[in-house]
C-alpha cells in the first residue's frame, strides 16, 4: 500500500511541475506586443420567414386557351447483344477459369455460406466517480438564488498596476503561484452538481471573481475569471479594449447580436455586454497550453436554479376552454435572461424544468386527448 502512495504521490508531483512549468512560459508569453485586431460585426438574429401567400384566382381575368405540346418522334436505342465466353461452362460444384497461359486449369470451390452471428461487445461497467471535495467555508454568495461556497486562498490576491503587456502578466504570475487548485476544485464541483452547462460555469466564475476582487474592480476581475476558466480547461483570453481588459471566450455554436474575433478560424465571442466605442482590440494570438475546450451552448440537462416561482395562466385565443396554468423558477428565468442569442436548436434541445413538466403538459395532454394526429397540432 506504501508503494501505491507514493506511486500516486510522484504523479501528482510530476503534474503539478508540469502545470507550473506551463505557467511560467504563458507569464512569460503574456509580456509579448499584444497585436491589434478589429472587432467583427455582431451577425444578426435571423428572422421568422414569412409563410408563403397562396395565390388568388381572378375570376375577371380570361382564361387562357389550352395549348397543344406537340413531342417529338421517340428514337429506340438498339439492345446490345452478349455473347457468353467461351472459356466460361458451369459445371456442377465447381465454376472453370479461363486457362492461363502455360499455366493449368485451377476448380474454384464455391464458397459456403456461414451464418452471420452478432458481434458480441464486453460488457462496460460505468466508471465510479469519486466526489469532489467541496470547501466547508470560505466565500459565500448566492447564484441565481442558488447558495454557493468556494474557497477564499485567492481573495484580495490579485491587484493590477496597469493594464499593459507586463501587468497582465505579473498578474497571471501572481495568481499561478498561489494554491489556486481548491479554488478550481470548488468551482467545478458546483458545476457538477448543479448540472451547470459550459455558459452556465461562465457566468459562475464572472460571479466568483467578482466576489474574489470587489465589483469595481473591473480589470482584476476579467484576468481573475480568464484565469479561472483556462485552468478549467477552456479556451478563453483577455483583451485591452478601450483602455479596460475584457474577455472573450471560443465557442462553436452561432451567437448573434455579439462582437467577436476570428484566429486560428475559431471565433471568440466577447462575454461583457457593455457597449464598445471602438472596434480596435489589442490581444494574443494564443491559448493556455492546458485550455482546450471551446464552450458549448448546447443546454442537455435542465439548470436547477432556486428562487420563487411565478405562476401565470395562459388562454389559447382560438380555444377559450384551452387553459394552462405555469410554474417558473424566477432563479431560471433570471438565467435565460443572462444567456446570449444563439441558434434556435440550443433552445429546442433546452429540456424544461420540473415545475414546467408538472404544471403545463398535464393540461395540454388533457385538451388533446381523443383528437386525431392533425388537432393537437393546432393546440
Amino acid at each position: 500500500m506504501k508503494e501505491f502512495d507514493d506511486f500516486v504521490k510522484q504523479q501528482q508531483k510530476e503534474f503539478d511541475d508540469f502545470v507550473s512549468e506551463q505557467n511560467k512560459e504563458f507569464a512569460e508569453f503574456l509580456k509579448e506586443t499584444w497585436k491589434e485586431y478589429d472587432l467583427q460585426k455582431p451577425v444578426a438574429r435571423p428572422q421568422r420567414p414569412e409563410p408563403v401567400k397562396p395565390v388568388s384566382f381572378d375570376h375577371k381575368k380570361p382564361a387562357t386557351k389550352p395549348q397543344e405540346v406537340k413531342v417529338g418522334e421517340v428514337t429506340r436505342l438498339p439492345i446490345p447483344t452478349v455473347t457468353p465466353s467461351a472459356t466460361f461452362s458451369p459445371s456442377k460444384g465447381k465454376t472453370q477459369v479461363p486457362v492461363v497461359p502455360g499455366g493449368k486449369d485451377v476448380a474454384v470451390e464455391p464458397e459456403k455460406d456461414f451464418a452471420v452471428l452478432p458481434e458480441i461487445k464486453p460488457e462496460v461497467k460505468p466508471e465510479e466517480t469519486v466526489p469532489a471535495k467541496r470547501s466547508l467555508s470560505g466565500v459565500e454568495f448566492s447564484f441565481y438564488s442558488k447558495d454557493c461556497v468556494v474557497n477564499a486562498s485567492l481573495k484580495n490576491r490579485l491587484t493590477l498596476k496597469g493594464i499593459a503587456e507586463k501587468d497582465i502578466s505579473a498578474g497571471w504570475e501572481t495568481l499561478s503561484r498561489s494554491n489556486y487548485q481548491p479554488l478550481i476544485d470548488d468551482c467545478l464541483a458546483f458545476k457538477k452538481d448543479n448540472a451547470l452547462n459550459d455558459y452556465g460555469y461562465l457566468l459562475l466564475t464572472r460571479k466568483v471573481a467578482t466576489e474574489l476582487c470587489g465589483s469595481t474592480h473591473s480589470d482584476e476581475i476579467a484576468l481573475m475569471q480568464m484565469f479561472l476558466l483556462s485552468q478549467s480547461g477552456y479556451r478563453v483570453k483577455v483583451a485591452r479594449m478601450d483602455n479596460r481588459l475584457t474577455l472573450f471566450y471560443a465557442s462553436g455554436n452561432m451567437i448573434y447580436a455579439t462582437c467577436f474575433i476570428t484566429l486560428n478560424g475559431v471565433n471568440y465571442y466577447r462575454f461583457d455586454t457593455t457597449p464598445n466605442k471602438t472596434n480596435s482590440i489589442y490581444t494574443y494570438n494564443r491559448d493556455f497550453a492546458n485550455a482546450k475546450n471551446p464552450v458549448n451552448m448546447n443546454i442537455t440537462t435542465p439548470q436547477p436554479f432556486s428562487g420563487t416561482y411565478v405562476e401565470k395562466t395562459l388562454q389559447a385565443k382560438a380555444y377559450p376552454s384551452v387553459k394552462v396554468c405555469s410554474k417558473v423558477n424566477s432563479g431560471l428565468i433570471s438565467f435565460y435572461k443572462d444567456y446570449p442569442q444563439c441558434d434556435f436548436s440550443v433552445y429546442v434541445g433546452a429540456p424544461v424544468s420540473q415545475e414546467v413538466q408538472q404544471t403545463v403538459l398535464p393540461s395540454l395532454q388533457a385538451a388533446i386527448q381523443g383528437k386525431n394526429n392533425r388537432k393537437p397540432l393546432i393546440y
